[in-house]
């Protein structure tokens, strides 16, 4: 025999559920009220009763027994109960506008990620150009510094020289030699530590670059294994250092990897 798709026990009392078999507040999506609803246990139970649950009046001994028995044989009875179903098409619109609603949510939430991630993308490869454009410039001032330093260390060993030599005496020596090596010491931590805030920054960039070849693959692979087989041509022909070549050998590698 044909059924309702819905509980004809469930009714709707402003935002709530009730099940009229309890009499108390039901989650229609988390029970049997639809489609299942012949499976669930309240509805065997009571399947051939009234929907309301009502108060029984008092009754003696053997009407009790005999409204007992009659709850008995109406239990086993397979017939459908016999109540009024609710008019067609009330919870199946329910449900469309609760599906519409999320997948509608879902729709904007995609259509934000899209957008966010165009801006990302354009924001990466802009930072990624600037990057490639002044990283000439910093490694070339680094090697600068680093010359400085190599050049305030012969100066140390000059002033040695010139002690020996008699050429200054102790007061000029101890003077100078301070002068100078506070200089150097001042120049090498800071040289450190733009080392270090080169390669955070070279990591960066070069981290958010490796992210957008993995998902959106480009043409620029290629390129990239073009330059990588030429640093060897540029490092012999004296072009880069060794510690540039290296560095540029790693980031390559890295963003191929």
């Amino acid at each position: 025999m044909s059924h309702s798709a819905v509980c004809p026990a469930l009714r709707k009392e402003g935002e709530i559920y009730i099940c009229s078999f309890t009499g108390k507040p039901v989650n229609p999506y988390a029970w049997y009220c639809f489609l299942d609803y012949v499976t669930c246990p309240i509805y065997i139970r009571h399947r051939g009763s009234s929907t309301v649950v009502e108060a029984k009046p008092e009754t003696s001994t053997a009407e009790a027994k005999v409204e007992e028995k009659r709850e008995t044989l109406e239990s086993r009875e397979e017939a459908l109960p016999t109540i009024e179903v609710r008019p067609s098409g009330e919870y199946e619109d329910m449900i469309m506008e609760d599906l519409k609603r999320i997948i509608e949510e879902f729709e904007r939430k995609v259509s934000e990620l899209d957008r966010r991630w165009k801006e990302y993308e354009d924001f990466v490869n802009n930072v990624r150009t600037l990057f490639d454009r002044e990283r000439i410039l910093v490694e070339h001032h680094l090697e600068l510094l680093k010359r400085v330093i190599s050049m305030y260390e012969l100066d140390l060993k000059e002033l040695d020289y010139r002690r020996d030599l008699g050429i200054l005496d102790d007061e000029q020596y101890s003077k100078l030699r301070e002068e100078i090596e506070n200089r150097l010491a001042k120049l090498r931590r800071e040289y450190e530590e733009l080392i270090r805030r080169f390669e955070y920054v070279t990591n960066g960039v070069l981290s958010h670059v490796k992210k957008l070849l993995t998902v959106v693959p480009t043409p620029e692979v290629g390129k990239l294994r073009v330059v990588l087989m030429k640093l060897d041509e540029l490092l012999r022909d004296g072009k880069i250092s060794r510690e540039v070549y290296e560095r540029l050998k790693r980031e390559l590698e890295s963003l191929l990897s």
